[in-house]
């Protein structure tokens, strides 16, 4: 740019790279800024308006020590004039002598009015026409302030001074070799502009091929396919993000042959037993695990319908009266804790447990867990059974039937419910659920009414004499195959 650089003739130097101090060329001043453009040799500057003269620089190494403020060279006199540049061509050494001490007494030689400014164009052109060549029949003149400085801007360098300079002084092989030179150097400027440009590409195509990019721009099939390409890519020891983990627990859920086949094959995938770490950390405060649910909505996301059909179990059993402080959940475990229904300052002795189990595949989760004082209550367990089913539906799963035993809050609650022996099923959401009696119980109850008498059906007598002699007569018939 030209405001960073000495505009002094054949000088250059820039402030960032040379570390020299640049003053601006006196615009506001036109006699001196006449002087500093004809001192420094540049006849580039004759031509140029006050608005681009102020941006161009002559850098103090082209002033004289006296010109300066202060010995540390930072600013300048008001009256400081750069040291004239000596032309190489010039005839002596005496000449550049001659310019420094007519730069010195330019002020006083040079009267005012005849160093006009044309200000409309805001150039530097000097007015008057002073015979350069005398008339034989006059003798010559001193010569004016005005053509001394026409003289002095006409002896300024041209521009194309050192080529011509240069090759004026050079035998014909020193001029080959200089050309070759020149030639070289060309070239090799050449060379690194496309260096340049190749770098730019090169940079360019390696932000282009990133694998962020390229995921970016592919369209995937579906989000699962995604996970399992970005997986494939992953760097070694990074953590498993959470689309990498539901999905993965998706996969094992759906088949755990199919997933070690995919890993003998070396397709990058958690272990199963890293799989079974996310899965048996789960802990969670008395009530419904949504966690749960959420694995098994994951678990059976792409099963067919039968697969999703399910039972929900639910019993309750006595435990032993204990508080305990629990570290992981940050909370005293013990008291009676019904989850969302609330929780009471009363040390608990009963549990409720619910468990989801597959009718027509082999598959079995809890999915919560109450704690009570002396059994949870039938209209609670109302609530409760609803909520569960609720979620379940929800979570895509298909609860067809409820099976329990035949304590007393139970089948209170099925009653509450409206399920009795003609209509023995409860609707949520449009669904029909049934609802029956563990089939282990029904039996051990029949076992102990048929105990203590006989049952009697349609006039039909039924009595535990017949087991018995039914049970003889299987006995005797293996004895007799033996």
């Amino acid at each position: 740019m030209p405001g960073n650089i000495c505009h002094y003739y054949r000088c250059g130097k820039k402030k960032a790279t040379d570390g020299v101090i640049l003053h601006q060329f006196p615009v506001q001043d036109v006699i001196r800024l006449q002087r500093w453009i004809i001192n420094s040799g540049n006849v580039n500057l004759l031509n140029l308006e006050k608005s681009k003269l102020a941006n161009r620089f002559i850098c103090g190494e082209h002033f004289a020590d006296k010109d300066f403020m202060n010995a540390n060279h930072l600013k300048l006199l008001k009256s400081a004039i750069p040291i004239p540049y000596c032309n190489a061509t010039a005839p002596s050494v005496e000449r550049c002598s001659e310019q420094i001490q007519n730069a010195a007494r330019i002020d006083e030689e040079i009267p005012f009015e005849s160093r006009t400014i044309n200000q409309d164009r805001s150039t530097l052109k000097v007015y008057g026409k002073p015979s350069l060549i005398p008339s034989p029949n006059r003798p010559v003149s001193p010569k004016t302030p005005t053509k001394e400085l026409l003289d002095e801007i006409s002896q300024m360098p041209s521009p194309n001074f050192p080529k011509r300079e240069l090759f004026s002084s050079l035998t014909h092989q020193n001029e080959k070799v200089v050309t070759k030179l020149m030639s070289t150097q060309q070239k090799l400027r050449n060379h690194k502009v496309r260096v340049s440009r190749l770098r730019k590409t090169i940079k360019t195509a390696r932000k282009i091929n990133t694998t962020d990019e390229i995921f970016r721009k592919h369209q995937f099939s579906s989000l699962h396919s995604k996970t399992l390409a970005c997986m494939q890519l992953r760097k070694t020891r990074a953590s498993w993000t959470l689309a990498e983990k539901n999905f993965s627990i998706m996969l094992f859920y759906k088949s755990p042959a199919a997933y070690d086949f995919l890993r003998s094959i070396k397709v990058i995938l958690p272990s199963p037993s890293t799989i079974r770490k996310w899965i048996g950390t789960s802990k969670f405060m008395p009530g419904i695990s949504l966690k749960l649910l959420e694995d098994l909505k994951k678990k059976f996301v792409n099963a067919p319908y039968l697969e999703k059909c399910c039972s929900v179990v639910f019993d309750e059993m006595a435990i032993k009266n204990k508080l305990e402080y629990s570290e992981d959940l940050d909370v005293i475990e013990g008291f009676e804790d019904l989850g969302s229904m609330g929780r009471k300052s009363v040390q608990a002795n009963y549990a409720l447990i619910f468990m989801v189990r597959g009718l027509y595949s082999p598959w079995k989760i809890p999915i919560g867990y109450f704690l009570s004082r002396s059994g949870v209550k039938s209209f609670e367990l109302v609530e409760l059974i609803k909520t569960i089913i609720t979620k379940l539906f929800n979570a895509g799963m298909k609860p067809k039937i409820t099976i329990c035993d035949q304590g007393t809050s139970n089948q209170s609650a099925y009653k509450q419910l409206g399920v009795t022996a003609m209509t023995p099923y409860f609707m949520i959401n449009s669904q029909r659920v049934y609802c029956i009696f563990d089939t282990p119980h029904l039996f051990k109850n029949i076992r102990n009414n048929l105990l203590t008498g006989d049952i009697l059906i349609d006039n039909k007598r039924i009595s535990y004499s017949d087991v018995r002699n039914t049970y003889s007569i299987d006995k005797v018939a293996k004895k007799a195959e033996h």
